[in-house]
Parts: structure tokens; C-alpha cells; sequence
């Protein structure tokens, strides 16, 4: 688990520091939201086995988070708008694979 302060292992671990507000677009209108800042986490992976061989690793990586003003869920709690990307590896077996005699041409 990364804690804020900690040294990012990748660029996409760094949380930039905590805005006060800013405009985000919820179910297509623009409405005023408190960034807030991410102070841990624990990144899983999804992995993927295909039936060539092939496996996917995927994982999303939070990028920042602003809560609604004044926007609430049925049950009360706080509406969040979330900015994320999604970083994937792929390892293919070797027969699907391309080679240096391919990338020769």
C-alpha cells in the first residue's frame, strides 16, 4: 500500500496536491465538486487468460476524485466523480509473437 509521502513507484502513483473545487461533467450537465485527494490505496490487477495463450494484465489507476456538491446516492452517502486510466501488459506465447525476421521487410 502506497500512503501519500511515499516515493511513486510509476508516474501514474503520483496524487497531485488537494483543490479546493472545480467543474466536472455529471449525467451530461456541469456541476461544481471538491477534488479529493486520494491518501491510500491498494492497486489490484485483473488478469486474463485467453484461449490462444495469451494473458492480459489489467489494472485501473485512479487519476482524481471530486465529490459532488450538494449530490447524493438513494442511501445518502456523497456522489463521486472518479478521472481514472487503465494501464495494460499483455504476454503472448511465442507463436504469436512477432520476430525480428518479421521486421525486417
Amino acid at each position: 500500500m502506497l500512503r501519500i509521502g511515499d516515493t511513486p513507484r510509476t508516474p501514474c502513483d503520483y496524487n497531485p496536491p488537494r483543490m479546493p473545487s472545480s467543474k466536472v461533467v455529471f449525467q451530461g450537465q456541469t456541476v461544481d465538486a471538491e477534488t479529493v485527494a486520494v491518501t491510500e490505496f491498494d492497486e489490484h490487477a485483473n488478469v486474463y487468460k485467453l484461449e490462444d495463450g495469451t494473458t492480459l494484465t489489467m489494472r485501473t489507476v485512479v487519476v482524481q476524485v471530486a465529490r459532488i456538491d450538494g449530490m447524493y446516492d438513494d442511501t445518502g452517502n456523497p456522489i463521486y466523480n472518479v478521472r481514472s486510466q487503465n494501464v495494460l501488459a499483455v504476454e503472448s506465447p511465442e507463436n504469436l509473437r512477432l520476430t525480428e525476421d518479421d521486421t525486417s521487410h
